[in-house]
């Protein structure tokens, strides 16, 4: 098996025409490897989309063979992560059912899913925990209630009238479609009551973390999609523009604390 690729190259690599989600999902791969999450098989990936969360993790060696089965609720995305492979099978399905045995999988990934549910996690972390083996690891990352305080268009809020202000973040909020996001303290009370046993929680999106991911995101920026036309050229300037600026996001994120943290990974075992 090769060595795992670092966080801010394979992130780079896979979205350099969208730098805002491959800041992201650098620090996403940051944490896993601060938690030092090796994940055994075989593994569901609940709420899988286009398959390249799956696909970075095995990359970066959280994975050390493709999850055994993706679940979504979304056909468009499992029509997208068919075509990446990154699964060996997929599975159009609702995480409040999970169409599986009792303690069919010794692993299950959440990546950005709980927060995506239209109601309080509980139902499907009940779910998830049915389905591992005793002794299985369910993790997941999710946003935290200081998410917000950090985004570039709460601090313009601040200065707007109170109504312009609202309108501004709640467009966010419909593109983030975060539905549920808790303190960090109400997450891990969450895996609790599910009968899980919280292992590690790793806090990561630091302030300037957040703030530069929103940044990256507005419209001038979107010039990186052109980058597409000629992917190699394309993720060597992207590689040239923006490495040098990840890593060091990435060094001051390792130090975020969890009260600051806009997000947070959180690994459970079922007893």
């Amino acid at each position: 098996m090769p060595p795992p690729a670092d966080p801010a190259l394979a992130a780079l690599d896979a979205f350099y025409a969208k730098p805002a989600k491959a800041l992201f999902h650098a620090l996403e791969l940051a944490a896993y490897a601060r938690a030092g999450v090796r994940l055994a098989a075989p593994v569901l990936d609940l709420g899988c989309g286009d398959g390249a969360a799956a696909a970075l993790l095995r990359r970066c060696g959280a994975l050390d063979r493709p999850p055994a089965c993706g679940l979504d609720l979304d056909p468009a995305a499992l029509r997208r992560a068919r075509r990446r492979g990154a699964h060996r099978a997929l599975v159009r399905g609702d995480a409040h059912r999970l169409p599986f045995a009792d303690g069919a999988f010794a692993a299950v990934l959440a990546n950005e899913m709980l927060a995506a549910l239209p109601v309080a996690p509980g139902p499907a972390l009940a779910e998830a925990r049915r389905v591992l083996a005793p002794g299985g690891v369910l993790v997941a990352t999710v946003p935290t209630a200081r998410q917000r305080d950090h985004l570039w268009q709460a601090r313009v809020a601040a200065r707007l009238p109170r109504r312009a202000g609202e309108r501004l973040l709640a467009r966010f909020e419909a593109r983030s479609q975060d539905r549920t996001v808790l303190e960090a303290a109400g997450w891990l009370e969450a895996f609790r009551r599910a009968g899980l046993e919280v292992g590690a929680a790793v806090p990561f999106a630091a302030p300037e973390a957040v703030l530069t991911c929103g940044l990256l995101a507005v419209q001038p920026l979107r010039a990186f999609a052109a980058l597409r036309a000629a992917p190699r050229p394309g993720r060597g300037l992207a590689g040239r523009l923006l490495e040098g600026r990840f890593r060091r996001l990435l060094g001051a994120d390792a130090a975020a604390g969890r009260d600051e943290a806009g997000a947070l990974l959180v690994a459970a075992r079922r007893p």
